[in-house]
């Protein structure tokens, strides 16, 4: 359409041109030709009258044409642009997500432990969370040995005699670790992809020791989130204060099995 209106107008134009050279020219037959331009003048004006009305309308055609497809683009633009900034902020969350998980680590290889004496070093980093819970599997045994109370207080009474000697090296590391499950939890509600990286970092003694923690008042918090991303998925059960299945029984199934963890929060968002 726009091709052949240009040729069009092209041709009129030379056409135009010519026509007027020849008059120039040869102006005695130009003359003698003035009735017959009368007529032509009046049929030809109709006509690119016409032609001029219908080169307005085409122009009108063109540029709803170019608004809609600039329309389009536009479009096309701010969903790229939506995109970029869904991105954008997903790679925020997870460069956020593994910062957190270095400075974890950290806050492990920052531990250590003293000999009572000469308080020389005797274990750093995640090797002294073995010793942490061979003091409290000793606290528990003592508080058994005393037969005075039922199996939930022996437990109390034996975390609280550990806790209060090793709060501050352990405190940091249970406070960020909350936060982080937190984070996790919030940012990626139904993706079990980081909480799984999360689990795999945990070692079997802060396993153990997480779960005891669990069940005392500074850690009531925490046990929710256990159940909800069954961050006991890999614990040790056999080493377990008590051999027997009853320790286990403080936290619902889900803390110990990762499919039926996901089952539930799938159901709970559904729902």
């Amino acid at each position: 359409m726009r091709n052949l209106l240009i040729a069009t107008g092209l041709i009129t134009l030379i056409a135009l041109v010519a026509f007027l050279g020849f008059g120039a020219m040869n102006k005695a037959w130009f003359v003698e030709r003035g009735p017959w331009g009368d007529f032509f003048g009046g049929v030809a004006n109709p006509i690119l009258t016409f032609l001029t009305f219908a080169g307005v309308l085409a122009a009108l055609w063109f540029q709803r044409a170019e608004l809609s497809l600039t329309r389009e683009e536009m479009a096309r633009s701010a969903d790229a642009l939506e995109n970029q900034i869904e991105s954008l902020a997903e790679q925020k969350k997870q460069n956020i997500f593994f910062e957190m998980l270095s400075l974890h680590n950290q806050i492990i290889e920052a531990i250590d432990l003293h000999h009572t004496k000469n308080k020389t070093v005797i274990a750093t980093g995640r090797d002294c969370f073995s010793r942490f819970y061979t003091r409290l599997s000793e606290n528990y045994k003592a508080e058994v040995a005393k037969k005075l109370y039922d199996d939930a207080k022996c437990i109390e009474r034996a975390y609280r005699t550990f806790w209060s000697k090793h709060q501050l090296d352990l405190g940091h590391y249970y406070r960020f670790m909350f936060r982080m499950v937190v984070f996790t939890d919030r940012e990626f509600p139904l993706d079990d992809y980081y909480m799984g990286i999360l689990r795999a970092q945990i070692s079997d003694q802060e396993l153990l020791l997480l779960f005891y923690n669990a069940l005392t008042p500074q850690g009531a918090e925490f046990k929710p989130l256990i159940e909800k991303w069954a961050l006991f998925d890999n614990l040790p059960a056999m080493r377990l204060l008590s051999f027997k299945d009853h320790h286990k029984n403080h936290f619902e199934p889900s803390a110990y099995d990762s499919g039926l963890a996901r089952k539930f929060r799938i159901e709970d968002s559904s729902g």
